[in-house]
């Protein structure tokens, strides 16, 4: 119990000390600490992470909600002097009080001891974090992106400050989503009738469905999806590259139509190319070899694997 009740003192008194530091102690007279960045949908305050992961600058970071480590850093000096003599030079009062008291000796341990401390400060704290409107462009541009990836294609982002604080802001992104565009119909263009067949066994298994909105990573999984499936179905040779999205124009609809187009297989030849009808690739036979030579293995394969 008095160990606990000693821990409880300790950072209460640590959290005192660290807390009650200025901490636009460092902010230049021009500049403005970077206090929090609030994102606002359609009106209302966002709490989803994913969305903030969108920000290219961050406040300092807090604990309780209070910026320990930048206080940590208010205590020391980035313009602490690097050598003794420039120590005694800025500092005549301090060091004659010592040297006349002490000696020159003990008056060197004080500034080594010193700067030892403010190292640590500077170390273990953080600098503030001076609001860009550079990075809050570029953080626009990020939601922007985001949200247009989501199916949002008419969003509008801006951002606005509050500096009702002096030396500090407030970072404020205003976000108009307007409507989601979504999925109104899906149709197929398959060149290769085995892809084709393949495809339609397998069709409610789609991660794309009618009334979904236009969420592009959703795109990429049913990618993925189809690579997988018809590799699984002997399709070796197939390129996920070929494998294309289209729809008509961002102006029309809100509803899109989709087409999923695959061509044949492209094959190179030399500085020309051709298309190549897709085939289900089958084992002709099967030879277990106990006792083998990779070389003949590799003739044997490609014997009996046509490719």
């Amino acid at each position: 119990m008095p160990q606990t009740y000693t821990k409880i003192v300790f950072f209460v008194f640590f959290l005192t000390v660290f807390t009650s530091c200025n901490t636009t102690k460092y902010v230049p007279d021009e500049e403005r600490l970077l206090r929090t960045n609030t994102v606002m949908i359609d009106g209302e305050k966002s709490n989803e992470s994913e969305v903030y992961g969108y920000i290219v600058q961050r406040p300092n970071s807090s604990v309780l909600g209070i910026p320990l480590k930048l206080n940590i850093y208010n205590y020391g000096d980035p313009e602490f002097e690097d050598s003794y003599d420039k120590w005694v030079l800025n500092h005549p009062k301090s060091s004659a009080f010592f040297t006349d008291y002490f000696s020159e000796k003990q008056t060197r341990v004080v500034y080594n001891t010193s700067k030892g401390f403010n190292e640590w400060y500077l170390k273990k704290g953080q600098p503030p974090v001076l609001f860009s409107e550079v990075k809050a462009g570029k953080t626009v541009k990020s939601l922007q992106d985001y949200f247009f990836t989501q199916g949002y294609f008419d969003v509008d982002v801006s951002y606005e400050l509050d500096t009702s604080k002096a030396k500090e802001t407030e970072a404020v992104y205003q976000v108009s989503t307007n409507k989601r565009y979504k999925i109104d119909s899906i149709f197929t263009n398959i060149a290769s009738p085995v892809l084709d067949s393949i495809y339609e066994k397998h069709k409610k298994e789609s991660l794309l469905k009618e009334g979904d909105p236009f969420v592009f990573k959703n795109f990429e999984k049913e990618k993925d999806r189809l690579t997988m499936l018809f590799k699984n179905s002997g399709i070796y040779h197939f390129n996920p590259s070929s494998i294309g999205y289209w729809t008509d124009s961002l102006d029309l609809p809100k509803d899109k139509f989709i087409t999923l187009k695959i061509p044949e297989r492209v094959v190179s030849a030399g500085d020309s190319a051709y298309f190549k009808p897709y085939r289900v690739q089958r084992f002709n036979d099967v030879r277990v070899y106990i006792d083998f030579d990779t070389k003949k293995i590799k003739e044997t394969a490609q014997r009996f694997f046509k490719f």
